[in-house]
Formats: C-alpha cells, sequence, structure tokens
C-alpha cells in the first residue's frame, strides 16, 4: 500500500507540467478554461480600429509585461495583449466583441490589489483604465462628485480638498489604486470609523455588463427607491459581474480642525481600553483610530528612510494614531484630545500630539508605509481579515510561534472596525524553498483559524485569486450558489474576471470526492481539502479504497 501511494504521489506531482495547467506556489496548480479561444492577430486589428490613438492596444512583451506584474510578486500575469480605452462606450464595443469571441478580460486600475484581483492568470485580456482619469463636476450643494474609474485615488483627494470637501476614502496606496478598483474591491480605509464603506457613499455608477450593455445609473439621487440598487451588484465584485467605468460619491464638508495623536502602548488590553473612550468621547468625530505593533513600526524605521517616525529612540510593543475631526477653533480641538489623552494616561506610555501638518505626515506617514515596508524586507503574505475586538490581535503571537525563525510576522490595521492586516515575511525574495515551507504553514491555516473566531477571510482587500479556493470559509453553500446564479446571468460566457472570487473548478471537484468518499465511509469536511498534497493523499487513498 506504502508503495503504491509513493506511486501515484509521484504521478500527481508530474500533473502540473502538462499542457494547460499552470503552478501557482503552494496553492497547487490550476488549468486553463477551455471555454475561452485565444487572442489571435484578427482580434488585435479590430481593438485597433475602435481604439484610436497610440499605445491604446499594446501586445508588445516590454510594453505588455508592467500591466503584468502584481503588487506581492507571487501572482504575475500572463497576459499578451492589453487594451487601454478611454471612455464607456469605447469598453462596451470591446466587451460586446469578446463575449462573441469568448475572449476572457481583466478590468485593471492600479495594479495594488493583494489578493491577484487585477492581473491575468493565464492569457485573458487586461483593460487598464489609466486614461480614463477625467474628474466631471462636485456639487457644491450635494457633495456628490463623478469621475471616471481610472482617477488615482489621490488626485480625488486633492480635488474635493480644493473645493472643501473631504473624500471618504483613504488608503496607505492612494497615489497608484484608482477609484474604479477601489469600488470593484469595496476598499475601506483609514476613515471607514466615520465615512464607512463605499457601500454606502457611493450614490451611482456606470458599468458595462459582459454583452457589452452599458447599465448606468450615474444620476442617480441619494434618496431613490424606484425598484432594485443595483449598482450593489458592482461595488465588491472584483469585476467578475461587469467593467466599472464611472462612479457618482458622496464627499462630506471639510472639518474645521483636525487632531491628532500617537501613542505608545506596552499592552494590547490598553489598545482595548483606549478605543472604547474613544469612541464615548468623540463620537461622530472620530475619524480614525489606528494600530500597530513594534514589528512593523521597526520595518518601516529600517526601509522607509524618508518617513521619520515619531518615536526615533523609544519603543513600545503597539502604538496608536488617534485622529478627531470637529468644526470649531484648532486650540480647541486639540485641547479636546490632550484632555483625552490625559485621562487615559495609565494605558498610555508616551504620546505626541501634532503640532502642524509636517508632523501630521509624519505620523500618517508611518502607519501608511506599513505595507511597503514589508515588502521591501522580502516575500510577503498579507491576511486582511475581521475578527472580533477581544480577539483582534490573538493571531498574531500564534503565527509567531508557528513559523518560529523563518519569518517575521507583523500586525497592524484599523482596531475601529476590527480589521487587522497580518503580514508575515521571509527575508529577501531568492529563497524559494523557504518561502514555500513558510506559504504552507500560514495557508490554509490562518484562514481557518479566523472562520473558527466566525471571522472574515477579507475585510477590504476583496477576494481575488488568492483566496477564491477559501470562499466558502466565510460564505454558505447557498450563498455561492446564489452569487454563481447572478455571476451566470449577467456573464452566461463567464469572460469576466474568471478564475477569481469563486473556487473555480475546486467546489465541483471537492463534491464528487466527497460523495465517494462518503461512500467509502471515510468522512473528511472541506478545510481538510486544503493543500496541495493534502489533496494528493485524498486522491491516494480513494485510489487505494478502490482497489
Amino acid at each position: 500500500g506504502d508503495v503504491y501511494k509513493r506511486q501515484m504521489l509521484r504521478v500527481l506531482k508530474a500533473l502540473p507540467r502538462l499542457g494547460g495547467m499552470r503552478r501557482f506556489s503552494s496553492h497547487g496548480f490550476l488549468a486553463r478554461d477551455s471555454r475561452f479561444s485565444a487572442v489571435e492577430q484578427y482580434d488585435v486589428n479590430y481593438f485597433k480600429k475602435i481604439l484610436p490613438g497610440s499605445d491604446t492596444v499594446l501586445t508588445e512583451a516590454l510594453k505588455v509585461n508592467k500591466y503584468n506584474e502584481e503588487y506581492t510578486h507571487k501572482h504575475n500575469g500572463l497576459s499578451k495583449c492589453v487594451l487601454r480605452p478611454q471612455s464607456a462606450t469605447e469598453i462596451s464595443n470591446i466587451l460586446a466583441y469578446c463575449n462573441q469571441r469568448k475572449l476572457a478580460v481583466v478590468p485593471q486600475g492600479g495594479r495594488t490589489s493583494l489578493v491577484a484581483g487585477a492581473t491575468s492568470v493565464f492569457d485573458e485580456i487586461v483593460i487598464n483604465m489609466e486614461r480614463m482619469n477625467k474628474i466631471y463636476e462636485l456639487s457644491p450643494y450635494t457633495g456628490i462628485i463623478k469621475l471616471q474609474a481610472g482617477v488615482i485615488l489621490e488626485e480625488a483627494e486633492k480635488y474635493c480638498n480644493e473645493r472643501g470637501f473631504v473624500f471618504p476614502l483613504d488608503l496607505g496606496a492612494k497615489g497608484s489604486c484608482q477609484i474604479g478598483g477601489n469600488l470593484g474591491a469595496n476598499a475601506g480605509g483609514l476613515h471607514f470609523v466615520k465615512y464607512g464603506s463605499l457601500h454606502g457613499n457611493t450614490i451611482g455608477l456606470r458599468a458595462v455588463l459582459a454583452n457589452g450593455q452599458i447599465l448606468d445609473t450615474l444620476d442617480a439621487h441619494r434618496k431613490d427607491n424606484t425598484g432594485y440598487d443595483l449598482k450593489q451588484l458592482f461595488i465588491g465584485a472584483e469585476g467578475t459581474l461587469g467593467a466599472i467605468t464611472d462612479a457618482a460619491i458622496l464627499c462630506y464638508p471639510k472639518p474645521q480642525s483636525v487632531s491628532l495623536c500617537f501613542l505608545g502602548v506596552d499592552h494590547f488590553d490598553s489598545i482595548k481600553s483606549i478605543l472604547i473612550g474613544a469612541k464615548k468621547k468623540f463620537g461622530e468625530n472620530l475619524s480614525a483610530i489606528e494600530m500597530m505593533d513594534d514589528q512593523s513600526y521597526e520595518l518601516v524605521q529600517k526601509h522607509i528612510p524618508s518617513t521619520r517616525v515619531p518615536f526615533e529612540k523609544d519603543r513600545f510593543p503597539f502604538y496608536m494614531v488617534i485622529e478627531t475631526h470637529h468644526n470649531g477653533p484648532q486650540a480647541e480641538s486639540d485641547e479636546k484630545l490632550l484632555s483625552f489623552v490625559e485621562s487615559m494616561s495609565k494605558h498610555i506610555q508616551n504620546g505626541i500630539l501634532s503640532r502642524d501638518e509636517t508632523q501630521a505626515k509624519q505620523i500618517w506617514g508611518t502607519r501608511e508605509k506599513i505595507a511597503d515596508a514589508f515588502v521591501k524586507e522580502g516575500m510577503t503574505f498579507k491576511y486582511d481579515v475581521s475578527l472580533k475586538t477581544d480577539e483582534f490581535y490573538e493571531l498574531v503571537p500564534i503565527l509567531r510561534t508557528r513559523v518560529g525563525d523563518k519569518a517575521k510576522v507583523g500586525g497592524y490595521g484599523h482596531v475601529g472596525d476590527g480589521n487587522i492586516h497580518i503580514n508575515v515575511t521571509v527575508n529577501g525574495y531568492e529563497n524559494d524553498t523557504l518561502s514555500s515551507e513558510v506559504h504552507k504553514l500560514l495557508e490554509p491555516y490562518v484562514l481557518e483559524e479566523v472562520a473558527k473566531r466566525k471571522g472574515s477571510i477579507s475585510a477590504e482587500h476583496g477576494v481575488g485569486f488568492a483566496k477564491a479556493q477559501y470562499l466558502m470559509l466565510s460564505k454558505s453553500d447557498e450563498c455561492i450558489d446564489t452569487m454563481l446564479a447572478i455571476k451566470n446571468a449577467l456573464d452566461p460566457n463567464g469572460i469576466m474576471c474568471p478564475y477569481k472570487v469563486f473556487p473555480h473548478g475546486r467546489r465541483i471537484i471537492w463534491k464528487k470526492i466527497q460523495l465517494s468518499l462518503t461512500k467509502l465511509q471515510i468522512p473528511v469536511s472541506y478545510t481538510h481539502l486544503r493543500a496541495h498534497e493534502t489533496l494528493r493523499y485524498l486522491v491516494c487513498r480513494l485510489l487505494l479504497e478502490k482497489k
């Protein structure tokens, strides 16, 4: 039996080398969907006809390569054709043709996805939105800004600030990420605790369906109860239902004063006490409350020299950033925050109250550059999860014990809304064996532990390709079936972002294996069908039992 098992493992290990397969780290391998056509020269010629101008259709490897690059370096794409449209009409023409030809596509923004959501998996056509960068207007009466999907978030923020408004979303990647990608992932960001999600702040949008039909609700009103709120289907759908081309988003009056502090804290229990106190004290004036651990702080200090950290010498196990917005004098706002900090003195070891805009940028820079610092340290595995406040930091020390000295583990995030970012980084990018070993220690362990705690395996980054095989840890079969029904209704040929969000192929395979194992009285849950090696073992065991 052991000899036969070893022989079968040898055969299964050889499978990824077969044509039409692609290996993805320790996720195993995935077959290209045979429904889709490959891009031919006559397809390229058609795209050049409908997209006027230079560099609107890219097929040269040197020009295409950057659109295949993925932020985490783990899932770079293989696309051979990149389209750069400038309007919803052009995208409509593209999708109508691709749907007829069964050419798979991936809408793409600033390529800041942390779950491989905006790069191709095989040879899908990339539709990049960077040329769709117009801001149409910002109404001084309603505060609604209308803009194209390719507008960079930082540009939208600047446009609003110059006109006395605050854009409701702020991210560390704001210099690169685009509005369409933010909507597709339903990004949360630093001010979620005050302004809420894009689901709540998006008034209308324009999206193109897979068949080229343009769905336009851009001129919607804040109060509109005429039928289904269709725009919500596309927010957080990660491009699987259609391509978002334009949006109308609610902005808020710019506060008269902004106060900010940076705190050093000894225990996570103290963070919880400060969180409770801040919410009670400031209510809706609390605009941000963030935390980071010392490992995160240390890597910013090490790798981002342009960011001057608030405490250059003093070090603490944890740090917090608290920001408040007020419509009163700056001195009064600062006094309220200082009074709160003093009232929490037994929980705080050291603190700095921002004196001016320069110091405020330094404080926010420390928080916003953590993600970049981990990537500069080496191969980084990122987990964006939601957990109850009592369990918020619980997994970080557990993971440090689990990986030992093989990797560094840090935790930081939005403690005000229960969203922690856990980063595990291996030193450098050269040691593939060590990276693979660490990856196997982390997945699916981290996501299963989140599921055990009734958390969400994706708080704001989306599911993309990287977490697709684990969707069932956060969604029931009934929910997934309903999502698939919507997907099939709007995109029956499946050309929009294939292999993303849904566990492509794996669920069907699992159902068949589970049925066979049940008949053989071998009990197993889905979470046992996780690492590639476990799948091999189950198949081998099934074959042995049949023999």
